[in-house]
């Protein structure tokens, strides 16, 4: 009975031919009409050999996680009743030597999955090829997404599939998904020209484009979009979706720069865009410059987002380059989510004295924690303080360690903090004359998301509010007023007493006046004189308490 053999390689380039054999890759080979297959391992040289294989129809498939038998295989003593092996590119691990700069992955430069026919002759050189591929997600520390992708044109945004086994270099005849790329002209060819796109599979490296399999699956079977970019504002991919006013969502698509070239060609030059219901745009935000690198990489690029009022938003892939030697690109996994961002930080904040004069110097003391078990990234401090509070230069301590240059007003960096750790800042800041309360809040802003192309989005956490107070009148002020008030109403006695005097005196001169009428008048004066002594002793008390306010400062 005839044999079926082959090997398992790496091609750096992605080009269909072998270039380092990969030893250990499981190879399954699978009757399709009995239902009945084996697995080999491939041996120390990357090849797999089955022997004894009966007449019949196959599918030989690259097949990563399948248990198997070092090659070679005696199939007919081997087959056994089975699944069909699912098509699994091995992980990067698999490999026995280090890849390029950038890898995360493999992808397949040829089919996964090869369909045979067996009759009297050998197969041989059914191969598998795979490259390297670098995949750069959006790190979505400290945000939730919930529920599912709300892009449900395109297959979700995955632009579809072909059947396993399909050839490379495949095309849809005719445009897959009309209206959703309404600003270029769909074709079948695999080089579209400039303002043109087309959905295909695998692609192999030719001329300055990069071979390169699909982000979804990273075998044949899954499917891109490719576009030449042109016509600046042009929409690429577009679709209406619902919303809930005022919820935030996420936005994020995956690009890759065709062009391996080092020089002589234009980035890709896209942007991702929402509009509200009436047509504004309501966030717009071009993709980073993706250089080229030494091996095809994936970035997921995208944004946050509000949705405002709006109860439907669309978004849009945008075209933002001419037409020119470059800027052609790939897109795939198209996706938008609502998100709830999830606080990696706390930040209590509290003022010393909370009563303050002119003069006053106010200790500002911020506690920032990360309660939670994610790294919260680049985490940022500011406090910007009411204009009446001036901040005392390079008093801010960090964990008690001195920070001449800092200033909480401009903000400054406080690094990545792991979970469970937090940081103390404590400044000083000089109180000046101003109305009251005086509130402040002070704000540490980290990186919820982030891309490998630059895509950087934020999430800022406030502190709670700290009121400090002002008495109407100050210290000085009130104690100068006080002493003047006991100084008008002295006045004000000597001139009552002088008063009694004369009246007195008047009195005496009168010839023949009755002793009745003398100690009536002597009586009278004795009343205001004892009124007179007793507000004298509040006048006193007055004055002793001015006295030790002054004597305690």
């Amino acid at each position: 009975m005839p044999n079926v053999s082959g090997l398992v390689a790496y091609n750096a380039a992605h080009l269909p031919t072998p270039g380092t054999n990969m030893p250990g890759i499981p190879v399954a080979l699978y009757n399709t009409v009995t239902g009945k297959g084996a697995t080999a391992i491939t041996d120390a040289a990357g090849k797999y050999l089955f022997t004894n294989v009966p007449a019949g129809d196959y599918y030989i498939i690259e097949t990563w996680g399948t248990p198997g038998t070092l090659s070679p295989v005696d199939f007919t003593a081997n087959q056994a009743a089975m699944t069909q092996p699912p098509e699994v590119e091995p992980p990067i691990s698999a490999l026995t030597f280090a890849p390029p700069a950038l890898t995360d992955a493999l992808d397949a430069v040829t089919p996964n999955l090869i369909k045979i026919t067996v009759a009297a002759s050998d197969f041989t050189n059914e191969n598998f090829i795979d490259g390297p591929v670098g995949i750069k997600p959006l790190d979505f520390s400290g945000v939730i997404l919930t529920g599912s992708n709300l892009i449900t044109v395109a297959d979700n945004g995955k632009m579809g599939s072909f059947a396993p086994g399909t050839a490379t270099m495949t095309t849809n005849f005719t445009e897959p998904y009309p209206g959703v790329t309404p600003g270029f002209v769909y074709t079948n060819s695999t080089t579209p020209s400039d303002g043109k796109y087309t959905v295909m599979n695998t692609r192999i490296t030719d001329g300055p484009w990069w071979g390169v399999s699909d982000h979804t699956t990273g075998i044949e079977t899954g499917r891109f979009m490719l576009v030449n970019g042109a016509n600046p504002g042009s929409v690429i991919f577009t679709q209406n979706v619902t919303t809930v006013p005022f919820a935030d969502y996420v936005l994020t698509a995956w690009v890759l720069n065709l062009i391996y070239a080092s020089s002589g060609y234009e980035n890709p030059k896209l942007a991702l865009e929402v509009l509200a219901a009436d047509g504004s745009i309501l966030l717009l935000q071009n993709v980073n410059s993706i250089n080229p690198t030494a091996i095809p990489v994936w970035y997921q690029n995208g944004f946050k987002f509000n949705a405002q009022g709006n109860n439907n938003v669309t978004i849009r892939i945008l075209s933002q380059g001419q037409a020119a030697q470059g800027n052609d690109y790939l897109i795939d996994d198209v996706a938008m989510y609502r998100v709830t961002m999830q606080d990696l930080v706390t930040v209590k904040k509290s003022a010393s004295p909370s009563v303050i004069y002119n003069g006053t110097d106010v200790t500002i003391t911020t506690l920032i924690t990360n309660p939670t078990t994610i790294t919260a990234d680049n985490v940022f401090f500011k406090d910007v303080l009411d204009p009446t509070l001036v901040f005392v230069s390079g008093s801010v301590t960090i964990d008690t360690i001195a920070n001449v240059t800092a200033n909480p007003n401009t903000g400054f960096t406080l690094g990545n903090m792991a979970g469970g750790t937090s940081h103390t800042v404590v400044f000083h800041a000089i109180s000046t004359a101003g109305a009251s309360p005086v509130l402040n809040t002070s704000s540490a802003t980290y990186t919820a998301i982030s891309s490998g192309s630059g895509d950087i989005i934020t999430n800022t956490v406030n502190s709670n509010i700290v009121s400090l107070h002002r008495p109407l009148y100050n210290l000085g002020q009130s104690s100068t007023d006080l002493v003047e008030s006991v100084a008008l109403v002295q006045t004000a006695l000597s001139h009552i007493i002088n008063a009694e005097g004369e009246k007195i005196q008047a009195m005496l001169a009168i010839p023949g006046i009755s002793q009745a009428n003398l100690l009536a008048i002597n009586n009278s004066v004795q009343s205001n004189l004892d009124a007179i002594t007793l507000l004298e002793g509040i006048l006193q008390q007055k004055l002793q308490a001015v006295k030790n306010q002054i004597v305690g400062c």
